[in-house]
């Protein structure tokens, strides 16, 4: 596979509805997703950081992933991640994914300060994938969460033959030096999703063609003109874009990053409760001062669909994987 030559693909890493008794909302799960996809995802990565999966137990990740399958229907891509402190557990997630006939499994290092070495994070990857080894096995590289500081193409080199499953990264890193190294790692042979959503038209432009984003559940409508105005040539307007994406994130982050995320989802029309503890959620009053910034910057934002509008199409297309 060369990822250089993939065509734009736009993943969503949903957040995960919550009851205010702090159990899983399933019933609220089919909306969202018809939200999601109404506004530009094709497909889901379950249970990430977005997703909140590690504040959740074992059993309610397996029952988030089987809502997503069911949401989403047999022909939608779900990325599930498996990470977890408990091997056991992962191994557990990482073969129901199996189950839910998921594209494939994601893991990152488990927890801050368990591994202190690039082989370390290796061989934590290894035993992870060998629960489902036929199944595309994907690096979740999130330093600034992990605190794992070895870059995503040193990874890479050093799993290649100890993860044989090893099929790509989610690259959710600045580091664009990086990136390129990845994208281009013997010959673009691994399937790169870029996952830094403030820094998305530069990863673009150096060639990054897949996205899997946490803020893309509140921007994907931008991130879809943003990508399709640059397919076009309209260099401007996708910086103008771009430039509204980076405002809504700082809006985002000023209100707390996730639970704003989460908070923002009522706006658009779908509420998906409180977060779970010990994550902070947004008081009323600073979800209405949050809608009311995210309104001044961006009118359109409870309204944009991209369901009747064309999609991306670039110079020497060829089918994602």
């Amino acid at each position: 596979m060369n990822n250089l030559r993939l065509r734009p693909c736009l993943y969503i890493a949903p957040v995960t509805p919550i009851r205010h008794d702090g159990m899983l909302d399933i019933a609220t799960i089919p909306r969202l997703c018809r939200l999601l996809q109404d506004r530009g995802a094709e497909g889901f990565y379950v249970g990430g950081g977005t997703g909140e999966g590690l504040l959740l137990d074992c059993d309610s990740r397996i029952r988030l992933l089987q809502a997503w399958r069911n949401a989403a229907g047999p022909r939608v891509p779900l990325i599930s991640h498996v990470t977890s402190a408990s091997m056991k557990d992962a191994h557990r997630l990482a073969r129901h994914a199996v189950s839910e006939g998921v594209i494939g499994i994601s893991a990152m290092a488990p927890i801050v300060g368990a591994v202190r070495t690039p082989m370390d994070l290796v061989n934590y990857l290894a035993d992870v994938a060998s629960a489902a080894p036929d199944k595309p096995f994907f690096y979740y590289h999130n330093p600034a969460a992990t605190r794992v500081s070895f870059t995503a193409s040193s990874i890479l080199e050093a799993a290649q033959d100890s993860v044989p499953s090893l099929q790509g990264v989610k690259f959710t890193d600045e580091n664009l030096m990086d990136l390129s190294i990845c994208m281009r790692f013997d010959g673009g042979r691994f399937r790169i999703f870029y996952g830094k959503d403030e820094a998305l038209l530069p990863a673009r432009i150096i060639g990054a063609t897949q996205f899997i984003g946490g803020a893309f559940n509140v921007i994907s409508p931008l991130v879809t003109k943003c990508l399709r105005s640059f397919a076009a040539g309209r260099l401007d307007d996708a910086r103008d874009s771009y430039h509204t994406i980076v405002d809504v994130i700082a809006i985002l982050r000023k209100f707390g990053g996730l639970c704003a995320v989460k908070a923002t989802m009522r706006l658009l029309g779908v509420d998906c409760g409180p977060m779970l503890r010990p994550a902070r959620t947004l008081d009323e009053s600073e979800s209405l001062t949050l809608f009311a910034a995210l309104k001044a910057i961006w009118p359109e934002i409870a309204g944009e669909s991209l369901v009747t509008e064309e999609p991306i199409v670039e110079e020497d297309e060829i089918a994602t994987a």
